[in-house]
């Protein structure tokens, strides 16, 4: 018996309304760009997520009790949404939560 296979939404090209630093999370049939910005306190960061069309979707002061430099390499995994957020950094798992 043959199954059907859910396709994974490839990157598209970044809309001008997108910024330079976010990043691509593709999903089954749906993606999001992320972005994240350094804010004034420790472990806390300001995530943008943005639909393909640069629509901001949800934004808020997301807080790690992890080790996140946003300044090596990184990328997003799931569960990534508007109340959390989590990417991978150095083979780590680093979860946020938004405020």
């Amino acid at each position: 018996m043959k199954q059907d296979r859910l396709s994974v939404l490839p990157k598209p090209k970044r809309n001008v309304l997108i910024p330079e630093n976010a990043k691509w999370l593709s999903g089954e049939g749906a993606g999001s760009w992320f972005c994240v910005q350094i804010t004034d306190t420790k472990n806390n960061f300001q995530i943008d997520r943005f639909s393909p069309e640069g629509n901001l979707e949800c934004s808020g002061r997301f807080v790690t009790a992890q080790e996140f430099d946003p300044y090596i390499e990184f990328h997003f995994t799931y569960p990534s949404h508007c109340a959390k957020a989590s990417v991978i950094q150095k083979n780590e798992k680093i979860s946020f939560v938004n405020l």
